[in-house]
């Protein structure tokens, strides 16, 4: 029976018969890695897997989600609870001791370090 690498090899043992016929270890190694590829023809549609879908873009997706979200963040010094966006534009600060939550960056806002959170 033939695989889809092409040379009907089932495992990288077998890589070891093809050498005497004169394949460089780089073309091996890619066919092998060819071999063992999800291809994007063998995935089912209607149920692609989370990692995939969190991939493609928030338009492309089979049900469109944006990748922002609300996020609880605790202060570090007071551990005051404060609601903050994901994307914020804007530096968050604590509403007790004015300590900096987190600093807008070009897409996601980075959290101070220190500061924990959960999504909403």
């Amino acid at each position: 029976t033939r695989t889809s690498n092409g040379l009907g090899l089932s495992s990288p043992t077998d890589f070891s018969c093809i050498l005497r016929l004169g394949f460089s270890q780089s073309r091996l190694r890619r066919i092998f890695l060819n071999a063992t590829m999800v291809l994007q023809n063998d995935i089912d549609l209607l149920n692609p897997p989370a990692e995939l879908e969190k991939r493609k873009h928030k338009l492309k997706r089979l049900v469109q989600s944006p990748n922002s979200f609300f996020m609880d963040v605790k202060c570090q010094g007071c551990f005051n609870i404060t609601t903050v966006f994901s994307h914020s534009q804007t530096v968050v600060v604590c509403g007790n001791c004015q300590t900096v939550l987190c600093q807008p960056t070009g897409g996601k806002a980075r959290l101070t370090e220190g500061c924990s959170f959960r999504k909403k």
